[in-house]
């Protein structure tokens, strides 16, 4: 953003976010810039709470109103404007959307499409004729630590199910550690994709457990649309487990239109 005032530089400051919160650094301005009335040194970080006050070339001049993390949106041709909700952006709806876009590893933003993944390029996509401009801000990506976290071989999963199937408890082995999961809508399909390669327990590694997505659908009465977003969202949730591979866990065969969880330790019983 450009200031029309003859106090602030060419390049004065930046703010950004970085994954909790907005910061704001001076960039060796000349006449500095202000946090609550205190000059920062050139190069220092000071992150931006509600009320705080901003001045570029002098003590004030701005004061924040809003904090929230930036949001990615898609806007059609025609001003109608659809936003990201917890991560995933759906297009034309989240209640039954043709295409996703999330954020894959790195932070890079990756289209999901009729359940095949592919990166993102350009700022536009045509969906169901409607081409929309997409606005998606960058995440801050915090740096990897090489060879940490379990490989998706190394992972088990231990299912309880009510009788009457409304409550389905999770729990995972990475390594040797077990922890139970907060409830989520995905754990029924993951209890369904379990119990499918435990049934096929005679079949060959290559072949157990493999399952028509149309014949999934009705299985866990959900939309294509709505069975993608949810296969999504295990691999986000082991994501964020530390699971090296998290993408490997549910596996596609696009030619065939099947998919399958992958080899793990399984279980499943009944809760008491």
């Amino acid at each position: 953003m450009r200031l029309s005032d003859p106090l602030v530089s060419g390049e004065h400051a930046s703010i950004w976010w970085d994954g909790s919160d907005w910061c704001v650094r001076d960039l060796a301005s000349r006449n500095g810039t202000y946090v609550d009335g205190v000059r920062l040194e050139p190069g220092q970080t000071r992150a931006i709470d509600p009320g705080t006050v901003l001045g570029f070339g002098k003590k004030d001049g701005w004061s924040v109103a809003d904090v929230h993390p930036p949001v990615a949106s898609a806007t059609a041709r025609g001003g109608t404007r659809v936003e990201e909700v917890d991560g995933f952006l759906c297009l034309p709806d989240a209640d039954d959307p043709s295409l996703i876009l999330f954020r894959g590893p790195m932070g890079r933003w990756q289209v999901d499409e009729n359940g095949e993944t592919r990166p993102l390029e350009g700022t536009e996509l045509r969906v169901a004729g409607v081409l929309y401009r997409l606005d998606l801000p960058q995440a801050f990506v915090a740096t990897m630590d090489a060879g940490r976290g379990a490989a998706a071989s190394e992972v088990g999963l231990r299912f309880g199910v009510s009788l009457d199937e409304e409550h389905v408890q999770v729990e995972v082995r990475i390594g040797s550690d077990w922890q139970k999961l907060k409830p989520r809508a995905h754990h029924y399909l993951l209890l369904t994709l379990a119990r499918l390669s435990l049934a096929d327990a005679d079949s060959g590694p290559e072949q157990r457990g493999w399952v028509h997505v149309d014949d999934l659908c009705k299985m866990v009465g959900l939309r294509m649309g709505l069975l993608n977003m949810q296969v999504l969202r295990i691999r986000r949730e082991f994501e964020g487990l530390g699971v090296r591979g998290a993408a490997e866990l549910v596996e596609r065969r696009p030619l065939s239109s099947t998919l399958r969880l992958a080899e793990l330790e399984l279980e499943v019983n009944t809760l008491a």
